[in-house]
């Protein structure tokens, strides 16, 4: 009903458009190749189109001799072989060394700097800093920010992380720093200033690290994984941030997980990210002291272990 009113408005309107289109349609033949071209010229539109499809018969032409040429003088497509080259590259980059993509470029470095006050000392970067350093060419060193020398800082502290073997920045592929200053809400973590902003909480900056260390995964499958995530939040928020109560129920459900595991918390025989952050949680909360069994041989055996022994020295400095 709608088309027959629009038809009949248009007939009321135009009264000879009815008997042109019938006029235009019984004179329509199929054109010839040259009518077509003449049709397509004779609107800007067609114009167009027809300067469309000479560009392309040009390429198609182009195409067809480099083809010709490259047969004759026997050369390879490089385009695919040096994209396969470059992804081949990436990929083994990717499954070994860790590092960010963008930063794997010839003379890039990845540059950590971390900001952190003296008065509660983030052991597990300190642990986290050491592993890169073995892993990686790492350049480490440290610093004190005027905010922080009002306190006074160490001798120990201000030479904490040092590079050994006279590493100088051209050999290394990351640099960590470490900035001794006044700051809120735990320790600071830059990547990138200029595209970046810091990372905050000791949890949060482990993470980071902790992800370039693990290149392949943490190993850990998906349901234990989750699990590791959530002790090392419940470290974060409950043994550095909450309340007694809340602490003393993290160290029970560690000294639970330690009585099902032969060492570690997440099992296995190296410890990892869950670890190194309880263990740095419980040493600056002051809760190693009165320890559950399980929790205190697990303890000792963070004591034992190399990579806790540079962060061992410092905990067991502050408590002389």
């Amino acid at each position: 009903m709608l088309w027959n009113f629009v038809c009949r408005k248009l007939h009321e309107v135009l009264p000879n458009l009815g008997e042109d289109l019938t006029k235009r349609v019984k004179e329509q033949r199929v054109p010839t190749p040259a009518g077509r071209c003449a049709e397509k010229s004779s609107t800007p539109l067609g114009a167009l189109e027809q300067r469309q499809e000479d560009v392309l018969k040009q390429l198609e032409e182009m195409q067809a001799a480099v083809s010709q040429l490259a047969l004759r003088y026997k050369i390879q497509d490089t385009m695919a072989s040096s994209s396969s080259t470059s992804s081949s590259s990436v990929t083994a980059s990717s499954s070994t060394g860790g590092l960010p993509r963008c930063h794997g470029e010839p003379g890039r470095i990845l540059d950590l700097v971390i900001s952190a006050d003296p008065s509660s000392i983030p052991l597990s970067l300190v642990i986290l800093s050491k592993q890169l350093s073995q892993q990686f060419p790492t350049l480490l060193s440290t610093f004190v920010h005027s905010s922080a020398m009002l306190t006074g800082v160490s001798d120990q502290l201000q030479q904490l992380l040092t590079s050994n073997g006279g590493l100088s920045r051209a050999d290394c592929q990351i640099a960590v720093t470490l900035v001794w200053k006044k700051v809120c809400h735990g320790p600071q973590l830059v990547v990138d200033p200029v595209r970046q902003t810091a990372i905050l909480g000791e949890a949060n900056v482990a993470r980071y690290l902790w992800g370039l260390l693990a290149a392949g995964g943490s190993g850990l499958d998906p349901a234990k994984a989750t699990i590791e995530d959530e002790l090392v939040d419940q470290a974060q928020l409950q043994i550095l941030e909450g309340n007694n109560k809340e602490k003393a129920a993290v160290i029970r459900r560690m000294n639970s997980t330690l009585g099902k595991q032969q060492a570690w918390l997440m099992g296995g025989d190296t410890p990892t990210l869950a670890d190194i952050i309880c263990w740095s949680a419980m040493q600056q909360a002051g809760l190693a002291q009165g320890a559950p069994p399980n929790v205190q041989r697990w303890l000792a055996g963070c004591r034992q272990h190399r990579d806790f022994m540079a962060a061992q020295s410092l905990v067991v400095a502050q408590s002389s």
